[in-house]
């Protein structure tokens, strides 16, 4: 099917600035080909605060069927008009034209931004699990035919000297118990009178002394009034 391919500007409806440039294409049969032209999709945030606030026109300025003439006006043409963003004209655009995101750069604020997310951001509990069977076994057999340098081996070797989160760590008595005295509620035994009776570490310690930790975690929390004739709160908690 032949196509067309077009370049077209957004101007400024109150001062009639070009303000964008870009190109489209779609076939030739089609009613309403210039439908990339008019669409607000896929616009950045720096377009979208200009046609808020100042409303834009459209304007095609040139229609071929040879996409390599296209990619060069593209250029030709956010050349002439110039990047704001380089001090050197009027456009909001962030690249040059051409194929792909020529010429585009990242702030360094923004690269770090992105380093940040991808280092710390919490995958979804399950997502490999939408992986398919033919996947796995494909991934599995490339990482088991992979081979691993002398100087590979000896650049992990270096990485993983100090460092205690590393696969395999193995915690101390003391830090195992520290870890769950902070993750632990105390909870308090009271009788319906209001009297203390008894003071427990946790919800789970309960058990030793006869009690449904499940039934003392659902008094904690408001679903039941009583267990075994008594009431239970938490010990920070307010009355």
């Amino acid at each position: 099917m032949e196509r067309e391919y077009f370049i077209y500007i957004h101007k400024n409806k109150r001062t009639s600035e070009v303000f964008y440039v870009g190109r489209g294409t779609a076939p030739i049969e089609r009613g309403y080909k210039y439908q990339r032209a008019y669409s607000r999709t896929n616009r950045s945030t720096y377009w979208h605060s200009i046609v808020s606030k100042y409303g834009y026109d459209v304007e095609i300025i040139f229609t071929t069927s040879d996409k390599s003439v296209i990619i060069e006006k593209e250029i030709e043409y956010i050349k002439k008009y110039g990047r704001k963003d380089k001090n050197e004209g009027t456009l909001c655009n962030h690249t040059d034209g051409g194929e792909g995101i020529l010429c585009y750069r990242h702030k360094e604020e923004t690269k770090e931004l992105i380093g940040h997310y991808s280092k710390t951001r919490k995958r979804k509990k399950g997502y490999k699990l939408n992986m398919s069977e033919e996947g796995r076994v494909s991934i599995s057999n490339r990482m088991k035919k992979r081979v691993i340098t002398e100087e590979t081996r000896r650049r992990m070797s270096e990485a993983a000297i100090g460092n205690k989160k590393g696969l395999g760590c193995k915690h101390s008595v003391e830090s195992i118990a520290r870890s769950r005295a902070k993750s632990c509620k105390p909870v308090l035994q009271f009788t319906k009178e209001g009297d203390l009776v008894k003071g427990h570490v946790s919800i789970a310690s309960v058990e030793k002394d006869g009690f449904c930790k499940d039934s003392v975690r659902k008094c904690c929390y408001g679903v039941r009034k009583y267990h075994k004739n008594f009431i239970w709160r938490f010990k920070n908690a307010s009355n």
